[in-house]
């Protein structure tokens, strides 16, 4: 299991523009396409410091399974295994699915303290548990 020190989740809306992290924090920002004709998934992601520098990039491409949200935990899992590899902590997670999202936002609250939720936090937390 992968473990990072600090981490902070948000769901991120396609009309918003980008925001930097907090100070000395990294902030990954993923995402996917799919080709169905292919078969085949695109993951994305980019890795961005809080003076809003590229700290590091990575793209691939996966088998297209038929679940648009497990392709988009894909690209977070791809981020989260680089983050790891290169010691990018404190990191905050920023996701267009609301399903990804959701999820890192279950993770969270069932983790230590130095998990935050930031954004459309859920007003029940007890109910995702």
């Amino acid at each position: 299991m992968l473990k990072l020190p600090m981490l902070k989740a948000s769901l991120a809306s396609k009309e918003e523009r980008w925001s930097p992290p907090d100070k000395n924090w990294f902030k990954l920002n993923s995402d996917a396409a799919i080709n169905e004709t292919e078969g085949l998934a695109r993951l994305g992601v980019v890795i961005r410091n809080s003076r809003e520098e590229f700290t590091a990039t990575s793209i691939c491409r996966r088998p297209f399974s038929g679940v648009i949200e497990f392709v988009e935990a894909s690209a977070v899992l791809e981020g989260i295994e680089l983050v790891v590899d290169l010691r990018l902590t404190p990191l905050m997670i920023e996701s267009d699915s609301v399903n990804v999202a959701d999820k890192a936002a279950k993770m969270a609250l069932g983790q230590s303290e130095s998990y935050t939720w930031l954004q459309d936090a859920p007003p029940e937390p007890a109910l995702l548990l």
